[in-house]
């Protein structure tokens, strides 16, 4: 009888040990995948070894499984799992780290107003470069929402406090003239009074110079048929494609500016994290 529990109790031992070695395996596999980049199938890899893995490996599994779904571009299955991970954590530097990726996910998909939201009902004690990281997400849901002043407040903040020099080169990336300008309703404005204006002012010359002469030479085709035959043919002959050409013009110049305008506030913003990520490396490092 007791022979019988004996072996009983050393096979239990026996298959919980083999079951914590596949779990160790699995996720190492995981881990692997992820690596190459295959974070879909990660993902079925890390969702498998939770479900026979120790309550104890449930955070860090729920994180892993948001981080391959953040890389997959599935924001809102990252979002719920890197919850899951806070809610359980009981370490407070891992469930601020899991906070900060999920806040990740909501800004990703463009959500700001809840990132902001979300951050500002936070209670949670941050690491120092954890803060960095939180300022630098409050100015990226600011810059996403247009508010362009509260965004370079809290991407100074997220600067280390004596680096004058980042400072002064974040406020010249954060000028007027390189988050507003060129402005779309100038450019349809200068098109629709001078042909070709509008292109040019949003630094499109080739197309503002080819608006500009085509324009002129149907202006002149008209006039000139007008003064050889009659206005009535001159107008019903070439004037559908001086209108066509016309309006396709000033239209153009303002999807170029707002196209331009997109470019220019994303160099900014590429060189803002630069900015803010480059400085807090050197901090740390000296």
């Amino acid at each position: 009888m007791k022979s019988g529990r004996f072996l009983s109790i050393i096979y239990s031992l026996l298959a919980l040990t083999l079951q914590a070695q596949d779990v160790a395996g699995t996720e190492r596999l995981a881990d692997t995948f992820m690596r190459r980049g295959q974070y879909e199938t990660a993902f079925k890899y890390y969702q498998r070894a939770f479900f026979f893995a120790s309550k104890d490996k449930a955070p860090e599994l729920y994180g892993k499984m948001g981080e391959s779904s953040l890389m997959a571009g599935k924001y809102d299955f990252a979002r719920q799992y890197f919850h899951k991970a806070q809610q359980i954590e009981q370490n407070d530097s891992l469930r601020a780290e899991w906070f900060l990726k999920k806040i990740t996910a909501v800004v990703l998909q463009k959500r700001f107003k809840l990132a902001l939201l979300e951050m500002l009902n936070y209670r949670g004690p941050l690491l120092p470069h954890q803060r960095v990281y939180a300022e630098y997400l409050k100015g990226l849901s600011y810059f996403g929402m247009e508010k362009f002043d509260l965004a370079h407040r809290h991407f100074e903040a997220a600067l280390p406090p004596g680096d004058t020099l980042a400072r002064q080169r974040l406020d010249r990336l954060f000028r007027r003239k390189n988050l507003m300008r060129p402005n779309p309703a100038t450019a349809k404005w200068m098109s629709m009074f001078v042909p070709g204006a509008g292109q040019i002012y949003a630094g499109d010359w080739k197309n503002g110079l080819n608006s500009f002469f085509l324009n002129g030479l149907l202006a002149y085709l008209i006039l000139r048929d007008a003064y050889t035959y009659s206005f009535w043919d001159s107008f019903a002959g070439i004037f559908p494609w001086l209108q066509r050409y016309y309006t396709g013009g000033y239209q153009r110049a303002e999807k170029i500016a707002k196209q331009r305008r997109k470019e220019k506030r994303a160099r900014v913003f590429r060189r803002t994290y630069d900015l803010i990520f480059s400085s807090s490396a050197n901090t740390q490092t000296e």
